[in-house]
């Protein structure tokens, strides 16, 4: 291995278990070696030697290594450091526990050198690609985005910026996120669900999704765009969302001129009083509590604009606010905004 890229393995373990089988191997191979007797050392010695990885003993100061996994996990997943745990011999009920706590992986006595060295490498270079989550080209192409986007892996949503935030009603930072097919409904055509099914299976390494309606708003449609990118990870894939593009009226939007006019004419007022196609618009999305943000993406139009819109429909119908305007047209005009 070159020095130059010197990897750093974090060995936790007793006292009298320094040298265990594979330690001497490690140091041959190029890592770094740092060594702790347990959890609280642990902890100190991930803040002072940044290790690319920990290797545990199953049994380290009265504590299991499955014990000790669970005390540093919120560190570790913090780190994105990788945690293996040694087994001096295969324990069926500690590997399905850790696999299911979350263990990245396992040494187990007898092994074989290359085997280790390389799941080792492997497991370190993975990290590598997760830690790209938290650098500042990251944060400013993902984060600070206004397009919406969103990180998935075997259909679940990982990781999603502001934008998509607003869009699922779900904070960033929420512990369980939906899964995509919770978000969009790819059932129709089957054509959707096809793709979609090739790319969670590895088939495909990008889809265009047209027109996916929103599953609690389906008049709300989106092209969702789904591509593999290697740098994020193993079956993981980027999405990004964007409203479907409707220079005139939209598709999913009634069309409300005649009921408008109907009601001028039977009233005696002149019709000029009356919306214009896109107030018209403007006042339907604003009925179905879609925010000013995202008419403005919806229409094509800024946000400054979508708040004259609002102000002009405001005045028309003699209201103080743009649900005093939706109230007066549902319920002294009659207008229908399903």
């Amino acid at each position: 291995m070159d020095s130059s890229n010197c990897r750093i393995l974090l060995i936790v373990a007793r006292e009298d278990q320094n040298h265990l089988p594979f330690r001497e191997l490690l140091i041959k191979s190029g890592f770094e070696i740092c060594l702790a007797h347990d959890a609280q050392e642990a902890l100190s010695k991930i803040i002072e030697c940044t290790p690319d990885l920990i290797i545990c003993h199953n049994k380290v100061g009265g504590k299991t290594g499955l014990q000790l996994y669970h005390t540093l996990k919120p560190e570790l997943i913090k780190r994105c450091m990788p945690f293996f745990l040694y087994l001096p011999n295969y324990q069926k009920e500690d590997v399905l526990i850790g696999l299911e706590m979350g263990v990245d992986n396992f040494i187990i006595f007898p092994f074989d050198e290359t085997t280790v060295i390389n799941k080792i490498q492997h497991q370190i270079d993975k990290a590598e690609k997760l830690k790209f989550f938290d650098t500042p080209g990251f944060h400013q192409s993902f984060e600070k985005s206004p397009v919406a986007k969103f990180i998935t892996q075997n259909e679940q949503i990982l990781k999603i910026n502001s934008a998509f935030s607003r869009l699922v009603r779900k904070p960033v930072d929420v512990e369980q996120l939906p899964k995509i097919e919770d978000v969009f409904d790819i059932s129709y055509p089957e054509t959707n669900e096809m793709n979609f099914r090739k790319c969670m299976n590895g088939l495909k390494d990008q889809c265009l999704f047209q027109a996916l309606p929103l599953k609690h708003n389906p008049v709300l449609k989106f092209d969702v765009h789904l591509v593999y990118t290697e740098y994020l990870g193993e079956d993981k894939f980027m999405g990004e969302v964007m409203p479907v593009q409707r220079i005139s009226r939209i598709d999913n939007t009634p069309d409300l001129s005649g009921e408008l006019k109907r009601d001028a004419t039977e009233t005696g007022e002149k019709e000029a009083v009356w919306l214009t196609p896109r107030e018209k618009e403007v006042l339907y999305w604003s009925a179905q509590g879609v925010p000013i943000k995202q008419i403005a993406n919806i229409l094509h139009i800024s946000e400054r604009t979508v708040e004259k819109h609002r102000a002009n429909i405001m005045s028309k119908t003699d209201s103080n606010s743009i649900i005093e305007a939706i109230y007066a047209m549902q319920h002294k005009k009659g207008v229908n905004f399903n």
